[in-house]
């Protein structure tokens, strides 16, 4: 196992003492039974299951063996070989990083609520949330303090056999660059403070300790509205070491905006996405089909809008069909008859058409929120939307979702690793217009279109204002898909990572080369503070003007 400079081992196992004050003698005879039996006949998902029960009942155990506690008794010997087994909700790692989602305290929206929205300070819960949510609970929990949630959860993830050293940071809780400014400031402290283990006084102290920290924040993301966008925002957003915005679109009708209280208009949404563009920040948009105002039509069409527009087009997209929340003002709406939510079968009907037009440089990250459904009055109730749609989907000759997510490698291996194959591994660019620049989507992919990794590489519109972006080109995103593996580490047990076999310095050395017939002098890159390093390798340093990106001089 490779280790960080002055940090012990990743994920090595807890033996001697406190293993035998943990676990009975028959619990631990049993867990080193199934170990073996795992080394020996590397069984499927079904046949571990089986394998447990029976040796459960064998050694006479009171209680099902958890996944947690069979790792627990793995010598380093053979950690990584069970790893793969026994690693918990393996999906969460196979794009690459580990996420972790970080609450902030009860703020109010500067414009009010919109009527759709739960939370805030008189719910006791972060602004658009119910406080039921698995992230907002281990936040509650934990006083809403950043330090102690990314702590819990980074324990959390090791203890599933999950590797922590590449995280991105979410900042959930509504529009965190609308809450007092010194507040951001402690908060983001506090978030760089639970990866380092050590305080710091400044933000920029921070972010330098964390380029060498055993948890490294490889992307951090807010999520904010339109209006909390401009240049401004952004400057601060990127002093913070922000890499990826989560924008609240919702809807493109400007009189849908109207009715909810959403607090902007469509030409706020347009200026956002330009500018965010511009300074190298991903988008992941929002959009909330079946709010007071539109119509499945009208739905459909703004996502045939939305990924055709050179105003728009997102990188990512979470889609959150309109839910119901008892004791909001669309609740009440909904019971007086004034509202009517989408049922099942039509947020179906929207989202398999949405999925359809999804172009293969965008990926679906959600279809639903992740609400508890007794708290849903009105609209959409099934739960496995996304897995009824793929189904579906699957049994339609020659037609299929195209998104990055359902184009992984990680993703699909993991779904059926006996029959997974995979092709010859080509160069493939995909060229579009966007908000006044080009956007250049470069990958490596396989005839099939199986997703290896990809960039990012926007040649920007002129009205970029940050210094180190001048007669420069911009990698807005370098990713390579598979299991999540420990920074350095070159020797990757997991069969489905492609991380760490050069992907990452080809996409590189592609966009430069790009970059050049183009005729820019330098290449920048907005890169999370934990991979500055990855990129000095390479030959860039940190901008000298702002200190925001990894720059590259090209000529």
């Amino acid at each position: 196992m490779i280790q960080l400079e002055g940090s012990s081992p990743v994920q090595t196992s807890n033996f001697a003492k406190e293993i035998r004050d943990e676990f009975t003698d028959n619990e631990i005879n049993a867990f080193k039974e199934i170990i073996n039996q795992i080394i020996e006949i590397k069984p499927s998902k079904n046949k571990l299951e089986k394998l447990k029960r029976e040796i459960a009942k064998k050694y006479k155990l009171s209680k099902y063996p958890r996944n947690s506690d069979i790792l627990k008794n793995a010598s380093e010997e053979v950690y990584n070989h069970v790893l793969p087994y026994l690693r918990i909700r393996n999906v969460r790692s196979l794009s690459g990083v580990n996420v972790i989602s970080v609450f902030t305290a009860p703020f109010a929206c500067r414009h009010g609520a919109c009527i759709f929205c739960p939370g805030g300070p008189s719910w006791g819960t972060p602004m658009s949330y119910t406080g039921r949510e698995p992230g907002a609970m281990r936040a509650i929990s934990n006083g809403f303090d950043p330090i102690s949630q990314i702590k819990s959860r980074i324990d959390q993830l090791q203890a599933t056999g999950h590797n922590a050293e590449k995280l991105e940071i979410i900042v959930m809780g509504g529009t965190f660059n609308s809450t007092p400014t010194k507040y951001q400031d402690q908060f983001m402290l506090g978030v760089y403070e639970g990866m380092n283990d050590k305080p710091s006084k400044t933000i920029e102290e921070a972010k330098v300790n964390n380029e060498k920290a055993k948890h490294r924040c490889v992307g951090l993301t807010f999520e904010t509205k339109p209006d909390w966008s401009t240049q401004k925002h952004i400057r601060k957003m990127l002093e913070y070491g922000v890499t990826r915005v989560e924008l609240g679109i919702q809807t493109l009708q400007d009189d849908v905006l109207k009715i909810v209280n959403r607090g902007h208009d469509l030409q706020e949404t347009v200026d956002a996405m330009a500018a965010l563009r511009d300074a190298g920040l991903k988008i992941t948009a929002h959009m909330m089909p079946g709010l007071p105002g539109t119509t499945p039509e009208i739905d459909i069409q703004d996502f045939e809008t939305l990924y055709n527009d050179p105003r728009f087009i997102p990188d990512e997209m979470k889609i959150y069909p309109t839910q119901v929340i008892e004791n909001t003002p669309l609740a009440k709406m909904s019971i007086n008859g004034e509202y009517k939510g989408l049922t099942n079968e039509e947020t179906f009907h929207i989202m398999k058409e949405a999925k359809l037009l999804t172009p293969p440089f965008v990926r679906i990250k959600r279809a639903l929120r992740d609400l508890p459904i007794p708290l849903v009055i009105d609209g959409p109730t099934w739960a496995d939307m996304r897995h009824r749609i793929q189904k579906e989907l699957q049994e339609i000759k020659d037609i299929k979702c195209r998104c990055i997510r359902c184009r992984e490698i990680g993703m699909l291996y993991y779904k059926d690793p006996e029959n997974f194959k995979l092709g010859e591994v080509k160069q493939t660019l995909r060229t579009y217009k966007a908000a006044g620049g080009t956007e250049h989507f470069l990958s490596y992919e396989d005839d099939k279109e199986i997703l290896i990794g990809f960039i990012r590489l926007r040649f920007p519109s002129e009205n970029v204002i940050f210094e180190a972006l001048k007669n420069a080109s911009i990698i807005r995103e370098l990713h390579v898909y598979g299991s999540a593996l420990a920074i350095d580490e070159d020797d990757p047990h997991i069969d489905q990572s492609f991380q760490h076999r050069g992907y990452g310095r080809k996409l590189l050395q592609w966009a430069e080369e790009m970059t050049k017939e183009a005729g820019y002098d330098n290449i920048a890159v907005i890169s999370g503070v934990g991979v500055r390093e990855y990129y000095r390798k390479f030959g860039y340093e940190l901008d000298e003007h702002d200190r925001f990106y990894m720059v590259k001089k090209l000529a």
